[in-house]
């Protein structure tokens, strides 16, 4: 089985970490990247095509 690719973007060092572990426990899901707001968040995107899911925080410094 195919594990989807989730990009994680969240201003919070703690709650990246944790939503991190969440999703790798579960084996269909896996982290690919994690970035601190919207801007570094995009640059991502658009380097990696890879990305099946995004979860962000609604609230974040530089871009929401």
């Amino acid at each position: 089985m195919k594990k989807r690719n989730i990009l994680l973007i969240d201003d919070s060092v703690l709650m990246r970490r944790l939503i991190s572990d969440i999703i790798e426990s579960d084996d269909r899901f896996q982290v690919i990247g994690t970035a601190i707001n919207g801007i570094e968040g995009l640059n991502i995107l658009k380097e990696n095509s890879n990305v099946d899911a995004v979860l962000l925080d609604i609230n974040m410094p530089r871009m929401n």
